[in-house]
């Protein structure tokens, strides 16, 4: 049982990315792959009851922040070549 939910997972998740990442320019599907360890691990605190440690809270504020920055960055040149 434990096999056929992490393959189904696995293939249904792929497969979900291989046909969203063609819609989006080259900059949003990247950013949007870096969110799904965020979502594993609210993930594991909601469903499994896991602890954040210290470490893992650090990793989660670098990576928003990374997609934060990166997002502006986009947003303002998209905005200077209009």
């Amino acid at each position: 049982m434990l096999i056929a939910l992490a393959l189904l997972a696995q293939v249904v998740g792929w497969i979900a990315t291989s046909s969203a990442l063609p819609r989006v320019d080259g900059t949003t599907g990247p950013m949007l792959l870096l969110i799904q360890p965020l979502v594993a691990v609210v993930g594991g605190v909601v469903f499994l009851a896991e602890q954040i440690t210290v470490l893992q809270w650090l990793g989660i504020a670098i990576v928003i922040a990374a997609i934060g920055f990166t997002t502006v960055a986009n947003a303002r040149r998209a905005a200077a070549n209009r």
